[in-house]
C-alpha cells in the first residue's frame, strides 16, 4: 500500500499486531522455562535442542506463505487460521506423554507461528513509512512482555545443503526474498545476514541457558525462568527508548547493537562455567538489549532499501530469516552441546566443558554479524 493512502487504522490494529509477536515471545519463554522440568519427566535430554529447532522450523514454512496469505485472505482470516493452528499445538504439547509427541505439538506450534511475520507484514501494509520505526519499535518490544552423532552431523549438512538449494530456486522465482538476499553489497542482504548470524548465535541461551542454570547452580524453574526474561525485558526496554531516534543515531543504533549481542555471547561463554547466577545478568541484558536498540532500524532499513514492489516481501521475511536463523542455531548447539559430553548423569567438569561451548562456539558468527552490522550501517549513513 502507497504511503498515506488510506488512513491509519489506530492503535486496536496495533494491539493486535502486537498480540502475534506477544504469542511467539510467550512461547519461547515459558517453553525455555519448563522444559528441563518436563524432560525430568517424560526424558529425552538429547533431543532438547529439537524442541527449539521444530518450532522454528514449523514457523520458517508458514513464514515462507505470510505474503502469499496476506494478499489472497486478508490480515484477519490468516491471524486467525494461524492462531487456530497454534492452539492445536499448544493443546498437544501440554498433553504430551513422551518426548515424540511433545516434538510433534512444538512443530504445529510453530506451523502457526506466521503471526509474527503477519504483524511486520501489518504495519507495512496499514501504516505510513514515517510510523514504522516507533511501531516497529513498539512490536518488537512486545518481547520482553526462545542425543547427536556423526549421523546429527550429517543430517544438519544435509539442512544447510537443502537450505542452499531452497535460497538458488528462490533467486531464479523470486517469491520469498528480495533478490540476492545473502549478498553484503546489498543493504537488505546485509540486513539479512546481520540477522541470520546473531539468530543463530544467540538461541543456545534459550534452549540450553536454564537447563545448564538449573543443573551446575541449582536454581529453581523460576529463577531460570526469570533469567530468562531479563533479556526479553531488556529487549522491550531498549526497543522503547530508542523507538524516537532519528536517521543521524540509526547507523550507531546498528552498529551498537550488535556489538552488544556479541559481548553478551562472549561474557556468558566466560561466566556460565563458574557462575555465580547473578554474574550472568549483565551479559543476558546485553543479549536482549543489542536486539531491541537495532531491530526496528534493521527492519526500517532494509524495507526502504529494496524497490517499492518488494517491500511487503522484506517486510515479512526479515523476520523469516531470523526464525531461520533460531532453527539453525538450536540444531548447531545441539550438536555442540552432545559432543561436549551434556547428558542427565554428566560430571560437573562436563556440564562447565558444555556450558563454555554452547556459546564459545558461536562467537565467530557473532563477528561475522558484526561486520554485516557495519555494511549495513554504512549503507544507512550514505542515505541519511
Amino acid at each position: 500500500m502507497a504511503s498515506g493512502a488510506r488512513p491509519s487504522p489506530g492503535w486496536p490494529a496495533v494491539a493486535v499486531l502486537c498480540l502475534g509477536v506477544w504469542l511467539h515471545a510467550a512461547d519461547s519463554l515459558l517453553a525455555a522455562t519448563v522444559m528441563p522440568s518436563a524432560i525430568a519427566e517424560i526424558g529425552g535430554v538429547a533431543f532438547i535442542y529439537w524442541t527449539v529447532a521444530l518450532y522454528q522450523l514449523g514457523s520458517i514454512v508458514a513464514g515462507a506463505i505470510t505474503g502469499i496469505l496476506a494478499i489472497r485472505l486478508g490480515l484477519r482470516a490468516a491471524m486467525t487460521i494461524a492462531a487456530l493452528i497454534y492452539g492445536a499445538g499448544c493443546t498437544v504439547s501440554a498433553l504430551a506423554p513422551d518426548m515424540a509427541a511433545m516434538l510433534l505439538g512444538r512443530l504445529l506450534q510453530g506451523l502457526g507461528g506466521w503471526m509474527m511475520a503477519l504483524s511486520h507484514v501489518g504495519v507495512t501494509r496499514l501504516f505510513p513509512a514515517r510510523r514504522w520505526p516507533q511501531l516497529l519499535a513498539v512490536i518488537s518490544g512486545v518481547w520482553g512482555v526462545q542425543a547427536t552423532s556423526l549421523a546429527a552431523l550429517l543430517l544438519v549438512a544435509l539442512g544447510l545443503a537443502l537450505l542452499a538449494t531452497a535460497l538458488s530456486l528462490e533467486r531464479r522465482r523470486n517469491q520469498l526474498f528480495p533478490p540476492h538476499p545473502l549478498d553484503l553489497r546489498r543493504p537488505w542482504g546485509a540486513g539479512y545476514v546481520m540477522v541470520l548470524a546473531l539468530s543463530i548465535a544467540t538461541v543456545s541461551f534459550t534452549v540450553y541457558g536454564p537447563l545448564l542454570m538449573e543443573t551446575l547452580f541449582g536454581v529453581t524453574p523460576l529463577v531460570a525462568g526469570v533469567m530468562i526474561a531479563v533479556e526479553s525485558v531488556s529487549w522491550t526496554i531498549a526497543a522503547i527508548v530508542f523507538a524516537g531516534a532519528g536517521a543521524r543515531q540509526e547507523p550507531a543504533l546498528i552498529r551498537g547493537g550488535a556489538v552488544a549481542i556479541t559481548l553478551g555471547i562472549a561474557g556468558l561463554a566466560w561466566t556460565m562455567p563458574q557462575g555465580p547466577v547473578a554474574a550472568l545478568v549483565p551479559w543476558v541484558v546485553l543479549l536482549g538489549a543489542g536486539f531491541g536498540m537495532c531491530w526496528a532500524f534493521v527492519m526500517r532499513r532494509v524495507v526502504e532499501s529494496v524497490a517499492e514492489s518488494e517491500r511487503e516481501r522484506a517486510a515479512s521475511s526479515l523476520p523469516t530469516i531470523q526464525l531461520l536463523g533460531y532453527a539453525l542455531g538450536a540444531a548447531l548447539s545441539g550438536i555442540v552441546a552432545n559432543l561436549s559430553g551434556l547428558a542427565a548423569d554428566a560430571s560437573r567438569g562436563v556440564l562447565e566443558g558444555a556450558a563454555f561451548w554452547v556459546f564459545a562456539a558461536f562467537l565467530p558468527l557473532a563477528v561475522l554479524g558484526v561486520a554485516a552490522a557495519w555494511r549495513l550501517a554504512r549503507g544507512a549513513e550514505s542515505t541519511s
